[in-house]
């Protein structure tokens, strides 16, 4: 093992991961990066040249991540939801890197304001039913909801394209309904109840310059809470 000052590309062993990236990535948003590349003293390196990091290698992936770009480690699956297993092994790393604002993200659980949903339910009719979204659609199902009687106009002729619509009975249909009482039948219509579940990802929350963590984020600031 050597020493050496910060140098410009940085090759970190952590665990059994190894991550390539630079000193100015690693101190932007961490302050144990910024005081261990303070230059205020030397840094023990391997033969290979790589900094031996005494952490969790997986979870510290998701840690480069954030410093890369501010961009918070949302782990969610629309249909096992979050992943609050990785939330937590993620967050004991930014505590002991000192990222405060992935600290506060975590904690805080500001990944359920970054995905909210909304569940729906319609009520259609009809022998077949036709349902159309776009891609915000995470989750939907098909009831059956019952039936609906309605009365169906029957033509005193008989006339089968006058059926249900009694507009189109002319002068020989009600010459031929002879003053009796208009006939109806009754159909019984399918009723289908249509659940959709739809997702929606909010980036203001995504990432630690998002305007609504920045407020969130300087709210508890000036309540000396952050």
């Amino acid at each position: 093992m050597s020493v050496t000052n910060t140098p410009k590309v940085v090759m970190l062993r952590v665990g059994e991961r190894t991550f390539h990236t630079t000193a100015e990535t690693l101190t932007e948003r961490s302050d144990y990066f910024k005081a261990y590349f303070s230059g205020k003293w030397t840094i023990p390196t391997m033969e290979d040249g790589s900094i031996f990091i005494d952490a969790d290698g997986e979870a510290f992936e998701h840690v480069l991540r954030y410093l890369r770009r501010g961009v918070f480690p949302l782990a969610f699956d629309a249909a096992k939801g979050h992943n609050y297993h990785l939330y937590t092994s993620i967050l004991e790393e930014a505590i002991c890197f000192q990222c405060h604002h992935l600290v506060t993200w975590l904690k805080d659980q500001c990944y359920h304001k970054s995905v909210t949903w909304h569940t729906s339910i319609k009520e259609v009719e009809g022998e077949t039913i036709a349902v159309t979204g776009d891609g915000s659609a995470r989750a939907m199902s098909i009831v059956r909801a019952g039936t609906k009687d309605i009365k169906i106009y029957i033509c005193p002729r008989g006339i089968y394209v006058h059926r249900g619509e009694p507009s189109k009975c002319g002068r020989q249909c009600r010459n031929a309904q002879a003053g009796e009482e208009i006939e109806y039948d009754v159909e019984h219509i399918p009723l289908w109840h249509i659940l959709k579940t739809e997702h929606n990802f909010n980036s203001e929350w995504m990432t630690d310059d998002g305007a609504a963590f920045v407020k969130y984020a300087n709210e508890k600031e000036m309540h000396g809470l952050l």
